[in-house]
């Protein structure tokens, strides 16, 4: 096999997509993170106030949204540095990469959960019950994070725009 071809360097508009892009991501990420962070601190106050176990799974999977968020977001700016001598076509495959580790952390997760579950099911535990405002942290979590959801799809609408631009 021969040589790497030189890099190709892109056109400026190509650059400025490039920023306008990664500004459109860094902002919706970040206020993802700032979403989620107000839901874990509610649902495990909730959750050390009540006992509510179903709380904390949903707390500990949001706090590990917001783990995988700040590894999209390290992976995103190793993606979109420009193409070098090693790597001619740019780094764009690295944001395959962290959405492939959130699978294995949710799957690690879920299967953890599940195990001790099961262990729980076989246990005789008493039973006891929760106030009935509790729903009010779950409710209050999908609002917040269907407002969230919203706003991150009007973001993506502008991405694509930015690709348009190129």
């Amino acid at each position: 096999m021969g040589k790497f071809p030189k890099p190709v360097s892109p056109p400026k508009s190509v650059h400025m997509a490039r920023r306008l892009r990664e500004r459109a991501l860094t902002k919706s990420i970040f206020l993802g993170i700032s979403a989620r962070a107000l839901v874990v601190i509610l649902e495990m106050g909730a959750f050390f106030l009540f006992g509510s176990r179903a709380l904390l799974v949903d707390a500990l999977s949001t706090l590990l949204d917001i783990i995988s968020s700040l590894i999209l977001f390290l992976f995103i700016k190793l993606a979109d540095r420009p193409p070098d001598e090693n790597h001619p076509f740019g780094h764009g495959r690295y944001e395959p990469l962290a959405g492939l580790q959130l699978g294995i952390f949710l799957a690690a997760l879920g299967f953890y959960m599940g195990i001790h579950n099961l262990v729980d099911i076989g246990s005789s535990q008493e039973e006891f019950s929760l106030p009935p405002f509790l729903f009010a942290v779950p409710l209050f979590a999908i609002l917040l994070l269907e407002i969230s959801y919203r706003f991150l799809m009007r973001q993506n609408d502008t991405l694509t725009n930015y690709k348009k631009m190129v």
